[in-house]
């Protein structure tokens, strides 16, 4: 090639020195521009043809030594141009495969003597076929490939491995193409010591591109059939029209991870492994496939930044846990790492995830993406599954049988079924489009964030039904309406809500705070919750009250089946009483122990979330607690309701009369009375005529027929159980609250009125 431009050079300084004329040597140094730069262009088509047919020639050899290599495929992916697929061998070399291409066309020639038609530019096609005595043989053109004896050339060896270069027939041989000096393609069968032309079917030579003349037609397409399908173990191929039949390889444990972050930019990775796999485990950060210097994981069990060197980066071995969140990935593969048992890939810019072949997982994070499904069917393992803020449209967690957290919240979903997610204790689904809900199977639930959906009606009616009970238990948390939202649809009315709340649900909304729906209000024409406590304690026959408010040792003694087997219902005086419950008790004296306390600890506590039962309704409202004087505590309770009232805790220690001394004044159509005031001497002395008062003797425990702390502490019995303990109101010298101890001791007993 080069001694043609040297000649045409030549050529052209031998015009240009002929001529007298400057007009024509300039125009004539600029023809010979032009004609070199065609030529340059020509040159650059022909070297560029040269290459791709090699190419497809080494790409169909390496397929036939991987066949006879019994190697595997381990994995394939298309290219980036999308102009075919790069497969990974097994024994770590690639194959390049791709789609066929338009053939070249013959270039228009300049015009000669006779105005003859050029030939066709054409590129030989070079293909394998089977013979009859079972072996691979070159074709080119579709006919057989014959050497300089007429031989057909093998592509493979008659043992079926590599043969070295040699005498044809004998071993498999790797041809060779290239255009010559005068564009005519020929070949070489001996890794390009000689060559041969390439013919047509007439033996005419086969031209790279058509001589001088007129415009040559265009080449014929190229072969486009190439498919890869995986059937079982193996991978079948077809390439230009040949099957190849390679089985399927175990890729190497790894995970692949593209990110939008420029080369030169950092990642930050959170990677831990089993100790034993630790040495083998490594991140490809230029992606060349080779452990480079810097590329070895040193650190585990924190977050390591780690520098670009290309936009896709591997991580190679056995990785347990993973958290690649916020680094701006666009694809996550984690398909090849079986050993990944968490995955925390947050705020990423994720389309799809495939966790179908990490089966040990069991927590997977992947919030605040932009993925349109998650199948996690495969994945029995998951405990904890976090995917909010994606652009679900429907999910499936029936096979989740293990899940104990599932938050799926500011998705598009229209229905969810958590029917066979019986371990579930928090189910986060808020933000989304449904418009039903049925947690019945959820019997362990203690949260469920729900508002923000379109739940109503009769819908709403079977969701406060299917909350499991949770009486005696620590109170449900269910916030079920959004506050100040534009979106929010759910609605609970006063009656749906009490249905909960009698389960142990109070109705929050989506801050945390008590909800009270339109017409939930407290019972009709009561003031104060203190009236409703009997005045005295039952005494020990049980059949009515002692006459002595203070005395520590008249009152009777009764075991929990005892005390809930006599007063669950029982008329004295006339009167119907009830053994409370823990609740009830909790209308009178908060559970919270820090809240009355009677020594000289100074605190305050201002807008406290309580729900109550008074006479049989749940009540939610907020409450203000002050201590630090000593014996003496303050309460503003049951703030937003016709019942607030300020009260007042005493420690009363007086012998065999020491007491809890409990008053309560309805603050009804008063304003502006906070809780700081109640604390004043000169608040409790005024204005007293309406106040209740209720007296609790210290009247100890009985355990095995001895009386202790008789005089020091006082026990109350609930109807409460709580697992195999009971609840009880409580106080001491130093706070009062909401207890629980062992059903076999005997406690006083103090009762409330049912109404009537």
């Amino acid at each position: 090639m080069k001694k043609i431009l040297t000649t045409i050079t030549l050529v052209a300084l031998i015009i240009i020195a002929g001529c007298t004329d400057l007009d024509d040597i300039y125009r004539q140094l600029d023809e010979q521009k032009d004609k070199l730069a065609a030529l340059e262009a020509r040159l650059r088509t022909v070297e560029q043809l040269m290459n791709s047919a090699n190419s497809e020639i080494a790409s169909i050899k390496g397929l036939i030594d991987a066949m006879n290599k019994k190697v595997s495929v381990v994995s394939y992916k298309e290219l980036d141009d999308k102009s075919g697929y790069e497969l990974t061998i097994s024994d770590g070399s690639k194959i390049t495969l791709k789609h066929g291409a338009k053939g070249e066309k013959g270039d228009q020639g300049e015009k000669g003597d006779q105005g003859k038609k050029g030939d066709d530019g054409l590129t030989p096609v070079v293909n394998v076929k089977r013979h009859n005595d079972g072996l691979l043989y070159w074709t080119i053109n579709g006919e057989w490939l014959l050497d300089a004896d007429g031989k057909m050339v093998p592509a493979e060896g008659k043992n079926g491995e590599d043969g070295q270069q040699g005498a044809p027939g004998a071993n498999g041989i790797t041809p060779l193409l290239r255009i010559n000096a005068d564009f005519y393609w020929e070949v070489s069968l001996d890794g390009g010591r000689t060559w041969q032309p390439v013919k047509d079917a007439n033996g005419n030579p086969v031209p790279a591109q058509g001589p001088k003349g007129d415009k040559g037609d265009d080449g014929q397409d190229g072969d486009a059939n190439l498919t890869i399908t995986e059937v079982g173990d193996v991978i079948i191929i077809v390439y230009k029209g040949v099957t190849y039949t390679l089985p399927k390889g175990e890729a190497p444990v790894m995970m692949t991870l593209t990110t939008a972050k420029n080369v030169g930019e950092k990642i930050r990775l959170w990677i831990e492994a089993a100790l034993a796999d630790q040495p083998d485990i490594w991140i490809d950060l230029n992606n060349n496939g080779i452990k480079d210097n810097g590329e070895a994981v040193n650190t585990f069990g924190s977050y390591v930044e780690y520098l670009l060197g290309a936009q896709t980066v591997t991580v190679y071995g056995k990785v347990g846990i993973l958290n690649c969140s916020k680094n701006q990935l666009t694809s996550l593969d984690v398909r090849h790492n079986t050993a990944l048992t968490q995955l925390w890939c947050m705020s990423n810019q994720l389309t799809s995830l495939d966790v179908s072949k990490n089966t040990a997982l069991t927590h997977l994070s992947c919030t605040h993406n932009q993925l349109t499904s998650l199948d996690v069917r495969y994945n029995t393992a998951l405990t904890n599954l976090y995917c909010y803020t994606n652009q679900l449209t429907s999910f499936d967690v029936s096979n989740n049988t293990a899940l104990t957290i599932l938050d799926c919240g500011s998705n598009p979903l229209k229905a969810l079924d958590v029917s066979h997610n019986k371990m579930l204790t928090l189910l986060s689904c808020h933000s989304n489009q449904l418009t039903s809900l049925d947690v019945s199977n959820n019997t362990a639930l203690t949260l469920l964030l729900c508002y923000d959906n379109k739940i109503s009606g009769d819908n709403m009616t079977a969701l406060v039904n299917s909350l499991p009970d949770r009486d005696g238990k620590e109170e449900g948390v269910f916030w079920v309406i959004a506050k100040e939202s534009d979106t929010e649809q759910n609605v609970i009315t006063a009656e749906q809500a009490a249905v909960a709340r009698d389960r142990n649900w109070p109705v929050r909304d989506s801050e945390g705070n008590p909800y009270t729906p339109p017409g939930d209000t407290p019972p009709g024409g009561i003031l104060n919750p203190l009236s409703l406590v009997a005045e005295y304690n039952v005494n020990p026959a049980g059949d009515g009250f002692v006459t002595s408010l203070t005395d520590c040792t008249v009152s009777g003694y009764f075991n929990f089946d005892d005390a809930v087997s006599k007063f669950s219902d029982i008329t004295i005086g006339g009167k119907r009483y009830h053994l409370p419950s823990i609740k009830e008790w909790e209308s009178i004296v908060p559970d919270n122990w820090d809240y009355v306390v009677f020594i000289m600890y100074t605190n305050s506590y201002n807008d406290i979330s309580e729900t109550v039962t008074v006479q049989g309704t749940s009540i939610t409202m907020t409450s203000d607690f002050r201590t630090g004087v000593n014996g003496v505590s303050y309460a503003l309770r049951y703030k937003g309701t016709s019942m607030v009232s300020a009260w007042r805790y005493e420690y009363i220690k007086d012998g065999n009369n020491t007491h809890m001394k409990v008053t309560s004044r309805s603050l009804k159509g008063q304003t502006g009375v906070t809780a700081d005031d109640i604390v004043k001497p000169a608040f409790w002395s005024a204005n007293a005529g309406n106040d209740v008062t209720r007296h609790f003797p210290a009247g100890g425990y009985s355990d095995s027929g001895s009386l202790i702390k008789v005089g020091k502490e006082g026990y109350f019995w609930s109807s409460s159980p709580n697992g195999s303990l009971a609840c009880y109101m409580y106080y001491n010298n130093y706070r009062a609250y909401s207890n629980a101890g062992y059903l076999t001791r005997g406690r006083s007993v103090r009762l409330f009125s049912s109404g009537d």
